[in-house]
């Protein structure tokens, strides 16, 4: 393996590693800021609930401690702000209520957002694993060849050296050994005396 491509697969590594981290801190923060939400959401939901009930018992305690007949006068005189006021705290409520239903929209809209952000995230690191499998896979069988080549090279060179061969004139010269066996369709072919 050159340097060169042991560099991309470190470079590959390093970029799968750190894309999983990244993956993995985006998780937690989606997690923990949908359990704030839902958190926010009960507690929202629960105040809106109680604020009525709440009211009336302390109208109910403050009001049962009155004279009877301040309580009338009480009465005719504030009833018509007590229920501008039971009128507009309803209003509030129901718009609260309306605002916890878009927080709670938005919430899921951005659950779906990460769960898909997450998927595409997975299907690149994948992709990217994919592809330093088969570049890796393609490198061993280039490499594996050439060790081949190289054994054939060294068994040939091998072999000549053993052999008693020389240059004539630019041309190479053998010592053949004319007792042994020929090889070749046609006998053509002698093997050469050793040194």
């Amino acid at each position: 393996m050159s340097a060169e491509e042991g560099m991309q697969k470190e470079d590959i590594e390093a970029l799968a590693f750190k894309t999983g981290a990244l993956l993995e801190q985006f998780v937690r923060y989606c997690e923990q800021q949908g359990q704030h939400q839902t958190a926010m959401a009960e507690r929202l939901q629960y105040a809106i609930g109680s604020v009525p009930e709440q009211m009336k018992q302390s109208a109910d305690k403050l009001f049962s401690t009155l004279p009877q007949t301040v309580m009338v006068q009480l009465d005719s005189g504030l009833s018509a702000p007590i229920k501008n006021y039971e009128r507009k705290l309803q209003q509030s409520s129901e718009q609260l209520q309306e605002r916890v239903g878009q927080l709670t929209r938005q919430l899921a809209q951005l659950e779906s957002f990460s769960r898909r952000l997450v998927w595409k995230v997975a299907a690149l690191v994948i992709a990217a694993l994919l592809v330093a499998v088969v570049g890796g896979a393609t490198a061993v069988s280039y490499y594996r060849d050439q060790i081949k080549q190289s054994q054939l090279s060294a068994d040939l060179l091998h072999a000549y050296n053993q052999a008693d061969v020389t240059l004539c004139d630019g041309q190479l010269c053998a010592n053949i050994d004319k007792a042994r066996q020929k090889y070749g369709e046609h006998g053509q072919y002698q093997p050469v005396r050793l040194r």
